[in-house]
């Protein structure tokens, strides 16, 4: 069977994920106080998909949900590394 790809709402994803890595920076996205430094925070990744799910004519499927929830937190690991290399850690 072939996986529901929204286009739409990856689109949004990027747009949201874009606004507030520039608003907040990665530390929005990472938890605090977690015992495992540069962890990032499931609940603020579910946050900017549903945002981006809001801003889509028609209601996206659960598995279009899913599907940019795992791409949005690829491309925010991909963000940490880079920040990391920029730093020196």
């Amino acid at each position: 069977m072939a996986d529901v790809i929204d286009l739409a709402l990856h689109h949004h994803v990027v747009r949201v994920l874009d606004q507030l890595l520039d608003e907040r920076g990665i530390s929005f996205f990472l938890e605090n106080g977690g015992r495992v430094p540069f962890t990032i925070d499931a609940r603020r990744v579910r946050l900017a998909v549903e945002l981006a799910a809001r801003r889509c004519t028609t209601p996206p499927l659960e598995a279009a949900r899913e599907a940019a929830y795992l791409r949005a937190r690829k491309r925010l690991i991909a963000e940490l590394a880079q920040a990391m290399v920029q730093v020196g850690l």
